[in-house]
């Protein structure tokens, strides 16, 4: 089973760089997560946002989707969102198993000094501004973005991931052994193809690629690197979430 984790906060509350830490982390420890991020997903989703009440809920809403479709089938994901109702983020906590919700804490005084964005200056209906902004009742986690590094913070979600064992099953749930690379193939699309079609993804493409550098402790004399996972819920913009044009945030099936 795979996991997400939502960061939510003010905007300039300093969610983008602790996710930034915590996927590199993850891939350092031989997980690759999927980082959907609200700037970028914005712009495929709803590239003139108005920021009202119905924008927000269509965003929101197909932001939670396409998490928990790449969560069921095996891709952890990481959530940069403000999603400022709580109804946002408790409807991914519905579809996602394995959900951490982590509130980025910090004072709306330190978010309007750093406005990194400019959203603040530009009069934006900023949560926790105009628009209302429900922080979390029970977070599994919170962190203090006026406080430490993104370093820090991420680390400590990461710890706290690792704390739930989600960590050690992420890290290798496509792991196919076999004589040779054909045999390992077939293990792989046996059960990725299983996960696929409950997910409503239809096609998977194999092709043999360099060992993974997160792995230099394996001795292994070949791989397969999954390309893409195509499904009609994404569109073309957004199949990179999935791999299809990340070199090394990808899955692999690994041969001795």
């Amino acid at each position: 089973m795979s996991f997400a984790a939502w960061l939510t906060g003010l905007s300039g509350s300093g969610k983008s760089a602790i996710a930034r830490e915590l996927v590199g982390l993850l891939h350092e420890r031989g997980v690759a997560a999927a980082l959907l991020e609200s700037d970028a997903m914005r712009a495929q989703l709803t590239p003139f946002p108005r920021y009202d009440e119905a924008d927000r809920d269509f965003f929101y809403g197909a932001l939670g989707d396409i998490g928990a479709l790449l969560v069921a089938a095996g891709r952890p994901v990481i959530f940069d969102a403000t999603a400022n109702r709580r109804r946002y983020r408790d409807a991914a906590r519905r579809r996602i198993a394995r959900f951490m919700e982590v509130y980025v804490d910090t004072p709306l005084e330190v978010c309007r000094a750093r406005d990194t964005k400019g959203l603040y200056r530009a009069g934006v209906a900023l949560p926790g501004v105009v628009a209302p902004y429900e922080p979390p009742l029970a977070p599994e986690l919170v962190v203090h973005g006026d406080r430490g590094t993104p370093g820090e913070s991420a680390r400590a979600i990461a710890d706290a991931l690792a704390a739930r064992g989600w960590l050690a099953e992420a890290r290798g749930p496509l792991l196919a052994v076999g004589e040779d690379l054909l045999e390992a193939a077939d293990v792989a699309d046996a059960h990725l193809r299983g996960q696929v079609r409950r997910a409503s993804c239809p096609s998977i493409r194999f092709r043999r690629s360099r060992m993974p550098k997160f792995w230099p402790e394996t001795k292994t004399t070949s791989a397969i690197k999954i390309t893409s996972i195509q499904s009609s819920v994404l569109t073309p913009s957004l199949l990179q979430v999935c791999g299809e044009s990340m070199s090394d945030d990808a899955w692999y099936i690994i041969c001795t």
